[in-house]
C-alpha cells in the first residue's frame, strides 16, 4: 500500500508540529540558561526601592549640605577680612 499525497501532507504537517515543539523546548531551555543569573522580579524591585530611597535622601540632603557650605564660606570670608588675611585662592 503506497502513501497518497494527502497522507504525505498529513505526515509532513505532523513532523513540522513535532519539530516546532522540539525547537520551542530547546529555545526555552536556552533562554532559561541565559537569564538564570538575573534577579527575580521581587529581588529587582527590592533593590530598586533601596536605591530610589537612597537617591531621594541624597536629593533632600544635598541642598541642606550646600547651604551649610555657603554659610561656612561666608563666615570664613568675614573672619579673613576682619583679620586681614588673604584667602590664598
Amino acid at each position: 500500500m503506497a502513501l497518497t499525497k494527502s497522507d504525505l501532507n498529513q505526515l509532513s504537517a505532523l513532523l513540522d508540529l513535532k519539530i516546532n515543539h522540539q525547537m520551542r523546548k530547546v529555545v526555552k531551555e536556552e533562554v532559561k540558561e541565559l537569564v538564570s543569573h538575573l534577579p527575580t522580579r521581587e529581588q529587582f524591585y527590592k533593590k530598586m526601592d533601596k536605591w530610589m530611597k537612597a537617591t531621594s535622601t541624597k536629593d533632600i540632603e544635598a541642598p541642606i549640605h550646600k547651604s551649610r557650605h555657603d554659610k561656612t564660606e561666608t563666615r570664613l570670608n568675614r573672619i579673613e577680612k576682619h583679620l586681614g588675611l588673604s584667602t590664598g585662592i
